[in-house]
């Protein structure tokens, strides 16, 4: 008994450091940075741009896709994003109806059985996108900021 109780403290002290950064290596696969190697290499890569002048900006990412200036600041925003789409199962049996007359929708489409509250297959959308701004002072990068789902 004495054995068990410090096999399950030691067990409890030793999983008490996981964390969900920790926990991510079941999501990543083998030899592929994790979601948070990614990012800084994301943000340290954006870091390197500051003090760069507009030219060496669009000579390394062409030409923005929108500029902005405002009280001495010039924003140059590059956008980059792509929509995927793909089929979503349905849920318990559906089976589409020809003939029976009682699945009809109230503009008259036939939306088929569902069974056991089952829904129909469907296809999902889903956008994924990112947009980087610099802020040029002076000619020069003095900050960079991203936003979107499909940065890193």
């Amino acid at each position: 008994m004495r054995t068990l109780s410090i096999t399950t403290i030691t067990a409890a002290v030793l999983l008490s450091g996981c964390t969900s950064q920790q926990a991510e290596w079941w999501t990543t696969p083998i030899g592929q940075p994790t979601s948070t190697e990614r990012q800084a290499d994301f943000e340290a890569t954006l870091r390197s741009n500051k003090g760069r002048t507009e030219s060496e900006i669009i000579a390394a990412h062409g030409i923005p896709a929108a500029t902005y200036e405002a009280d001495g600041h010039r924003y140059l925003a590059y956008k980059a994003g792509q929509q995927v789409a793909y089929a979503r199962p349905g849920t318990g049996i559906y089976a589409p109806d020809y003939g029976a007359g009682n699945s009809w929708n109230k503009t008259g489409q036939n939306v088929g059985a569902m069974i056991g509250g089952s829904t129909p297959p469907s296809l999902q959308s889903v956008e994924y996108g990112c947009e980087v701004t610099y802020d040029l002072v002076a000619g020069k990068v003095t900050s960079i900021i991203y936003q979107g789902n499909a940065c890193y």
